[in-house]
């Protein structure tokens, strides 16, 4: 998603998409994951301004 954003000139709004929901509903399960939603998996990445990984959540556990 970085080399997306920062070399291909991609709307982070459109790497996000390409790197969630979209996989999610390809995969079959955009109804439990690939989104924030009530009810779905919390799986987070938290990103700084540079898009550097500085946290990860996943099923509502943080990992780093």
């Amino acid at each position: 998603m970085k080399v997306a954003v920062k070399d291909m000139d991609i709307p982070l709004e459109t790497a996000i998409a390409c790197v969630t929901m979209n996989p999610a509903k390809q995969l079959g399960v955009y109804d439990e994951r690939g989104s924030l939603t009530v009810g779905k998996k919390a799986d987070i990445v938290l990103l700084d301004k540079e898009l550097n990984i500085k946290t990860v959540i996943t099923n509502g556990k943080k990992l780093l």
